[in-house]
């Protein structure tokens, strides 16, 4: 074989380690960005993901719960028993402070009245003054009587119950066997009587926001407040010393219907924006804090320092070095400690490692850095 085909032979041999060279680097890119990938690897495999950092709201809150209920209510029933005569409203019903609602039929004491008046006239000519004191402490009765036939309305509202029928004998109020006739409530307002806990209850305060939620609506969350506090504590029916706790929600949404079951919460502090990102995204280095942050531009992940501290058992607060909606790759799996893997961790479970790079204080592999 002479120099010229040794020469060639060479060159081929030359062009076949490069296209295998650059065989093996694609793959290894390919596995790279496979293994980073968002929902790439199954739970606890110790494989790099994707974690995005959070803004949540924080408070102090008191939680609390009940049934609400119209601001105002009255459950109107007549006086005296007698016939019901005439029903002046329905169910649903928008009704102002003095609407006659219903009356009894009273004909009968209109005649009692227009009687005594003539006998209250004789005796204003003839009589004692003893009969004429007497006559009229019967009017009076009889006027009161006149008046509890009939129910008004003691409020604006709306008319929720109709109990009564025309023709219907009804009891006294005061009966037994009495029942509401017309029942009025007035939802302009909602209120309800909350149990809080002695322990709590030194730092609830009228005027505090409330945050409720209610079991009908799911979509909808509403803001109330604390409106007053009761001046001694009682016993609740668990043997707990508890406070009652009213709270308001002023021009509420009209589908909260009165009685509506709800949970919420007394706001102690207001509300503060913070971020978070999992424990499994923070790795410690060396005493640093630090992520592998993706860059905006979707460029080659690289070390960023931050600032943690505890925030839940899954979370920290991010307190400078990442903003909201940064993406940073994190193990998939958390150490004894909740951070991601130490130092002492193998590459296989610490994502820089994984990814080719440096980590703070040594070089990939134990080694220096490598050099370009």
């Amino acid at each position: 074989m002479n120099f010229t085909d040794r020469f060639r032979n060479r060159k081929a041999w030359r062009v076949w380690v490069i296209i295998a060279a650059a065989l093996i680097t694609v793959s290894a890119t390919v596995i790279i960005i496979l293994r980073i990938q968002p929902g790439a690897s199954e739970q606890g495999t110790g494989e790099p993901v994707i974690y995005t950092v959070q803004e949540v709201n924080t408070t102090t809150a008191i939680d609390i719960s009940g049934n609400i209920e119209p601001y105002l209510a009255t459950d109107h029933t007549f006086g005296i028993s007698g016939t019901v005569e005439q029903i002046f409203v329905e169910e649903g019903d928008r009704v102002t402070e003095g609407t006659l609602l219903a009356k009894l039929e009273d004909i009968e004491i209109i005649y009692d009245i227009t009687s005594l008046q003539y006998d209250l006239n004789q005796a204003s000519i003839t009589g004692s003054k003893n009969t004429l004191n007497l006559l009229n402490l019967n009017m009076e009765v009889l006027q009161a009587e006149l008046e509890d036939t009939q129910i008004e309305a003691d409020f604006d509202g709306i008319v929720s119950e109709v109990n009564i029928e025309e023709g219907d004998n009804v009891a006294a109020g005061s009966a037994e066997n009495a029942y509401t006739a017309v029942r009025v409530i007035n939802t302009e307002k909602l209120t309800a009587e909350v149990e809080v806990d002695e322990i709590d209850v030194p730092a609830v305060k009228v005027g505090q926001t409330i945050r409720i939620s209610f079991d009908a609506l799911p979509e909808l969350e509403v803001l109330g407040s604390v409106s007053a506090i009761a001046a001694e504590a009682k016993v609740s029916d668990q043997g707990f010393a508890v406070a009652d706790v009213e709270i308001s929600i002023e021009d509420p949404d009209p589908q909260i219907l009165p009685y509506y079951s709800f949970t919420g919460e007394i706001l102690m502090s207001e509300e503060d924006l913070i971020l978070i990102i999992e424990k499994e995204a923070v790795i410690d280095r060396n005493g640093s804090t630090m992520v592998m942050k993706i860059p905006a531009d979707g460029s080659r992940p690289a070390p960023t320092e931050i600032k943690v501290s505890e925030y839940d058992s899954t979370h920290y607060e991010i307190l400078s070095g990442l903003e909201k909606g940064d993406r940073v790759i994190g193990q998939n799996n958390s150490s004894p400690s909740g951070r991601a893997s130490s130092s002492s961790e193998s590459s296989e479970t610490n994502p820089m490692q994984m990814l080719g790079l440096p980590t703070p204080g040594r070089g990939t592999g134990g080694g220096p850095p490598p050099r370009d």
